[in-house]
């Protein structure tokens, strides 16, 4: 499935207040909480602070949520989708936080929530790549997971909010 489609499955769960409730693999009730559409010029700011920049299919999400939280376990389980400002915010702190141990071509979108971890996409000359970021270990060690923005939410919600990837 493309993007797309899965926009459409997460606005069946969701209702007008953006808001709705899931089962998550271990048959939890979870949340799906998501944000308005992100603007032009708040997606523009990202561009423009974020050195690396954004995937188009991140862009094309944000024009749809500006961020959210998909399978939310009371607030210790989940995974953040990060908005633009927080994109801005979270990126920064970590840059310096790992000071030159960070990968300027890295882009913390997703916090995965109760874990020190995010997903984050590596961008080097036009190819993208998803990698989970464990953030007690540098990031040259961060291990690629997907190509593509489309195919993790693709896995993520086919597996019902399971880190696939472990």
């Amino acid at each position: 499935m493309d993007m797309k489609k899965y926009l459409e499955l997460i606005n069946k769960v969701i209702d007008p207040s953006l808001k709705g409730e899931i089962l998550t693999y271990e048959n939890l009730k979870s949340t799906f909480e998501m944000n308005i559409a992100a603007s032009d010029l708040d997606i523009d700011k990202c561009r423009v602070t974020l050195e690396a920049g954004l995937p188009n299919d991140y862009e094309f999400f944000l024009r749809n949520f500006n961020g959210g939280k998909l399978f939310l376990v009371d607030d210790f389980a989940g995974f953040k989708l990060l908005g633009t400002e927080e994109l801005i915010n979270h990126n920064k702190f970590q840059q310096e936080n790992f000071g030159e141990d960070w990968d300027k071509h890295v882009v913390l979108f997703c916090e995965i929530i109760g874990d020190a971890e995010y997903l984050g996409f590596k961008i080097d000359k036009e190819k993208v790549q998803i990698v989970f970021c464990i953030m007690d270990t540098l990031p040259s060690e961060w291990q690629a997971i997907d190509d593509t923005f489309d195919i993790l939410i693709q896995k993520i919600i086919e597996s019902n909010g399971a880190k696939y990837w472990i």
